[in-house]
């Protein structure tokens, strides 16, 4: 048998249903499935309700549920896993946002890159004058800090 180490669930997923000959876009079929694919540290944290899990369905991203049915449909072109109630995604035109775990846009799709929030409060980063520019914003999308002046943080 052969281990991989994989970063994100939606590869997890893939790896296991291409190994029992599955098409990757197909949810595993039953909960003992699902379950039996998914590492206890990956999807959504404690306090955030039930787990939901990045999976891509084709060229699209969406999430499932621990059964392994969709709680979120495939609509995104990336999707990053649920921390403090929010999940970062990449929508059509590119650009990044946080939605809720309904699938509701709760911060506009504005920035270049965003990462999970921890604590209340996210790294994003936009583009001004070709350079990159970090900000932390809250729940809200609202700028808590700049920070921009610390040329480290881009390498």
């Amino acid at each position: 048998m052969r281990r991989y180490a994989v970063v994100g669930l939606g590869l997890l997923l893939e790896l296991a249903a291409t190994s029992a000959g599955e098409d990757a876009g197909t949810p595993p079929a039953t909960q003992a499935d699902a379950k039996s694919a998914l590492p206890a540290t990956q999807g959504a944290k404690a306090g955030d309700g039930d787990p939901l899990f990045p999976y891509r369905a084709d060229d699209r991203w969406g999430y499932i549920d621990a059964r392994g049915t969709w709680a979120i449909a495939a609509s995104f072109k990336e999707a990053g896993e649920f921390s403090d109630g929010l999940a970062a995604v990449r929508t059509a035109d590119g650009s990044w946002g946080y939605i809720d775990r309904a699938g509701r846009l709760a911060v506009t799709d504005q920035f270049d890159a965003a990462y999970p929030f921890s604590d209340g409060l996210a790294v994003v980063q936009e583009r001004s004058d070709g350079k990159p520019r970090y900000r932390f914003v809250n729940a809200k999308g609202e700028t808590v800090a700049v920070v921009d002046k610390y040329p480290w943080v881009d390498q």
